[in-house]
C-alpha cells in the first residue's frame, strides 16, 4: 500500500504499508472510525472503534540500528478480521516512539474469549530486535496454543540440523497467566519469564501450583534439543484433595504429605520423557487410605511421576 487516504465525513486518515528490499515502512496519520470501513468493506462489522495518531515507523532488517519510529498512536475498540480462526479486538492501545524505541504504554486486545494485557519497549539495536514486554492474561489453553502455531510443515524450511530460528530477538518476557490448562492438569497461577538469546531461548517458571504442588523450574529451547530442570515441592499438603487432582480419580483418604524432588532431561523433544532423571520424595503423615489399588499407586510415586513424564507441554 504506497498510500491510502480515507475520508468521509467522521475520518480524516492516511496509511501507508510498504515492504520492499527487506526494509518495511509504515505511516499512519490522521483519524479513523470503525464505522467508515463498515461502509467501505463488505463484511466487515464494525462495534465503534476509533484509532488516531501520527506514527512513522521504518525497520531495516539488515541494519536494525538505522531503524527508526517516532509519532504516537492511540486505538480503541477496533476489530482486525484476520484469518486464526478468531477475530482479534483491540480494546486498547496506546503507542510512542521515539530514538529507535517503540514504548508500548498500554495494550489490551481480545482473541476469542481471552483477554492479554502487553505493556514494555521494543528498541532497535545494531542487528537485533531488543525487548521488555509484559503480558498478562487469565488463563490459557496448552493444546490449543501448540495446535494454533504447528503445523505439518513448521520447521521444514530450517532443514535437517539446522537452527529453526534467525529472527534477531534478544531481551524478555515476562508471562502471568491466572490458569495454564495442558490435557487434564491445570497450573494456577503460572508465571514465566521467558529470556531470548543468540543461541535459543531459556524460559523460567518463577511461579507454577499444580493440585497444591510447587512446581518452579527452567527450560532451555535452542536448535540441538531441551533441557528442563523442575524442582517440585509440597509441605504438609492435605492428602485427599491433591490426591483427586492428579490422578482425576475418587480417592479416600485423610491425613497430609511432603513431597520434594528435582527432575532433569535432555534431548530432542519426542525423546525427552524417557531421559527424566532425578531423586523424588514422598511421606505421608497422621492418616488412613482406604482403597489399596490407589496404596500402590501412591506408594511407587507413579501417579506423580507421570505428571513430568510425557505430560509436558
Amino acid at each position: 500500500v504506497n498510500h491510502l487516504l480515507i475520508r468521509d465525513e467522521v475520518s480524516n486518515a492516511s496509511f501507508t504499508a510498504r515492504f520492499k528490499d527487506r526494509v518495511l515502512d509504515f505511516t499512519f496519520s490522521g483519524i479513523l472510525e470503525e464505522s467508515t470501513l463498515h461502509r467501505a468493506f463488505t463484511g466487515y462489522d464494525p462495534v465503534g472503534g476509533r484509532a488516531r495518531g501520527d506514527l512513522c515507523v521504518q525497520i531495516l532488517l539488515d541494519n536494525l540500528v538505522k531503524s527508526t519510529a517516532a509519532g504516537r498512536l492511540e486505538v480503541n475498540d477496533f476489530t482486525l478480521p484476520w484469518q486464526v480462526h478468531q477475530p482479534l479486538k483491540i480494546e486498547t492501545i496506546s503507542l510512542t516512539s521515539g530514538d529507535n524505541k517503540i514504548r508500548v504504554e498500554s495494550a489490551r486486545v481480545a482473541w476469542g474469549e481471552k483477554n492479554f494485557d502487553l505493556r514494555g519497549d521494543i528498541q532497535f539495536l545494531p542487528d537485533q530486535f531488543w525487548i521488555d514486554l509484559d503480558l498478562e492474561t487469565d488463563d490459557l489453553d496448552g493444546e490449543k496454543l501448540k495446535a494454533l502455531f504447528s503445523g505439518p510443515d513448521r520447521g521444514k524450511e530450517a532443514g535437517e540440523g539446522k537452527p529453526e530460528w534467525t529472527l534477531p530477538l534478544r531481551g524478555s518476557l515476562k508471562i502471568k497467566t491466572g490458569a495454564f490448562k495442558y490435557g487434564r492438569f491445570t497450573w494456577r497461577p503460572l508465571h514465566v519469564n521467558v529470556s531470548f538469546h543468540p543461541d535459543g531461548l531459556e524460559a523460567k517458571v518463577t511461579d507454577a501450583n499444580l493440585c497444591g504442588l510447587s512446581t518452579p523450574g527452567v527450560v532451555h529451547i535452542s536448535p540441538q534439543g531441551l533441557t528442563l530442570d523442575f524442582q517440585p515441592l509440597s509441605d504438609g499438603q492435605e492428602l485427599e484433595p491433591a490426591m483427586r487432582c492428579l490422578l482425576d480419580k475418587q480417592f479416600r483418604g485423610t491425613g497430609r504429605f511432603d513431597f520434594s524432588g528435582k527432575i532433569s532431561a535432555r534431548g530432542k523433544p519426542e525423546a525427552l520423557p524417557g531421559s527424566l532423571r532425578g531423586p523424588l520424595s514422598f511421606e505421608a503423615l497422621e492418616g488412613r487410605i482406604y482403597n489399596d489399588n490407589l496404596l500402590m499407586r501412591l506408594l511407587s510415586i507413579l501417579s506423580v511421576t507421570e505428571i513430568f513424564r510425557g505430560k509436558l507441554p
